[in-house]
């Protein structure tokens, strides 16, 4: 099963656009476009890596309060993750919904 398939599973009782992005250069084009109120950061996406991703984050200054939640197979980059909001893949549907519902809920 396609991992997008999962994340859009896990989110479906939201009431809100989800995009996914096919890599990191897909994902900055999206946001030259789209101000997200929360993102789902892979950090490790092909073309643009998932860190070169958060560090446009915060250079940007429309998108330096986004929420973001870091997710990875690799534990080590739970370090790098604004606010400790980390995800070990792989993921169930529920960690995610219940990852994402707090954030929001935070940040909302």
């Amino acid at each position: 099963m396609a991992l997008w398939y999962v994340y859009k599973y896990a989110l479906r009782h939201l009431d809100a656009e989800l995009l996914f992005a096919k890599n990191g250069q897909a994902a900055l084009e999206i946001l030259d476009s789209k101000t997200p109120s929360l993102v789902i950061l892979d950090m490790r996406l092909p073309l643009v890596s998932g860190l070169e991703l958060l560090k446009h984050f915060q250079r940007v200054l429309r998108l330096a309060n986004t929420p973001i939640i870091m997710t990875s197979s690799m534990k080590e980059y739970s370090t790098l993750a604004p606010n400790g909001v980390f995800i070990l893949k792989p993921a169930r549907p529920e960690m995610i919904k219940r990852t994402v519902d707090n954030v929001l809920a935070l940040s909302g």
